[in-house]
């Protein structure tokens, strides 16, 4: 049976607060209005939330500056992306939150984005502390000893050895979950997603500018989560402004009008999924 989540993990992309077009320019009121959000969050489970912030015009303009022939110029995307950090984390502030930025490049490295060292006990920590620990994606170490840029899709993959039962992630974007095309013409909200559908079913466009694969991007980070156990979903962030709360519920109790797309890993077809 369907529990509700005891630890959210709630992404605010970086389309809502930015254009990822732009060099570090951020919408002050969205910012004020997402950290509100999270702020809501919080206050209903202090302890049992993550915030992750994509780049927005900070981490995307970061990485389209990547200069390939110095594998240290991957370390400025961390650079950047903590400036944006401290910009939540004093929207934060402001709402009686107190936020915990986190570099995961001194915390962890990781493999193919999907295994990462375990940093389970300082944010634990952090968590039991009731800090709401804030993080981006960032360029970590890998198992052969070079820097990766790993996106914020991706980067809740590093608390998945926290101590909770259920772990839910949902990523908060511009659109109502995943579109497709029904037999009308209109476009409609894919309820479910899984390793063995169909590409072709899910559209998408890759906006200009845009370094993380936009929405087909984030289809397949939240299959390599789904896959160690977490409840994830991609949102609405617009819809979720009036009572985010209910983001802690049973999916079952979610409002009939909020549209979402649950992203879902199955063991019980043998297809190859090679790529997720």
């Amino acid at each position: 049976m369907v529990t509700s989540a005891d630890l959210l993990i709630v992404k605010v992309g970086g389309s809502l607060f930015s254009d990822k077009m732009t060099d570090r320019q951020l919408d002050e009121q969205a910012l004020q209005t997402y950290a509100q959000l999270m702020a809501s969050l919080y206050r209903n489970a202090p302890g049992h939330v993550i915030m992750i912030s994509g780049g927005g015009s900070y981490g995307h303009h970061a990485v389209r500056c990547i200069d390939e022939s110095d594998e240290l110029s991957l370390l400025s995307l961390g650079m950047i992306n903590f400036e944006l950090k401290c910009v939540w984390h004093e929207q934060l502030k402001r709402c009686g939150i107190k936020s915990y930025p986190l570099h995961l490049a001194s915390m962890t490295s990781c493999v193919n984005r999907e295994n990462f060292d375990s940093s389970a006990k300082f944010v634990n920590k952090l968590l039991y502390a009731k800090y709401l620990p804030l993080v981006t994606g960032d360029a970590l170490l890998n198992e052969q000893g070079v820097l990766e840029v790993v996106g914020s899709d991706y980067v809740a993959g590093a608390f998945k050895d926290l101590e909770f039962n259920k772990i839910r992630i949902v990523i908060m974007t511009d659109v109502p979950g995943v579109l497709q095309k029904s037999a009308t013409g209109q476009f409609e909200t894919i309820k479910e997603i899984d390793q063995f559908n169909d590409p072709a079913q899910w559209l998408w466009e890759t906006p200009e500018g845009d370094t993380s694969g936009a929405m087909q991007g984030k289809i397949a980070a939240l299959l390599k989560q789904a896959k160690w156990g977490a409840e994830c979903f991609i949102v609405e962030g617009q819809a979720c402004l009036k009572n985010p709360r209910w983001l802690f519920e049973e999916h079952s109790d979610w409002p009939e009008e909020f549209k979402s797309t649950q992203i879902i890993w199955r063991e019980n077809n043998a297809k190859d999924t090679e790529g997720y």
